[in-house]
């Protein structure tokens, strides 16, 4: 199975290739109010718009990967898109389908922790939403 390979704080994941639809770089992203700490806005790429987030806060890291993001991966399934910024996007690595689970290992002897675009989507619906406490 070919994963697209990304690191977060120095940890290592992987998303299935057949969900990613290409690597993009240094692409306008347009802010959009009243959103979690880790929505970091829109983009609009090829007649479709995505929703971008910063997976190293979604994944609860203190530094935002904000400020030295150069590449985004652009993913879809199903009929959803989502466009994530790791702290680096490390390429293309294969993984033996029989040994596919979390922590699978690399032909390299790395460990990289398997992701969907659905638990992505998943951590996401249950932030929280809006201004926040109104007094």
């Amino acid at each position: 199975m070919e994963i697209v390979a990304f690191s977060v704080d120095g940890r290592l994941y992987g998303l299935d290739a057949q969900h990613v639809n290409r690597v993009i770089e240094n692409i306008k992203i347009f802010s959009a109010p009243f959103m979690p700490k880790c929505h970091m806005g829109l983009l609009f790429y090829r007649g479709e718009l995505y929703d971008v987030i910063d997976v190293g806060l979604l994944f609860n890291q203190k530094i935002s990967v904000k400020d030295s993001h150069s590449r985004i991966i652009l993913m879809k399934w199903d009929r959803n898109k989502l466009a994530i910024i790791p702290d680096v996007v490390t390429g293309l690595v294969w993984i033996d389908d029989k040994a596919i689970h979390r922590g699978a290992s690399t032909s390299h002897g790395q460990t990289i922790d398997l992701i969907t675009p659905e638990s992505l989507w998943s951590r996401l619906l249950k932030l929280n939403y809006g201004p926040g406490k109104i007094s």
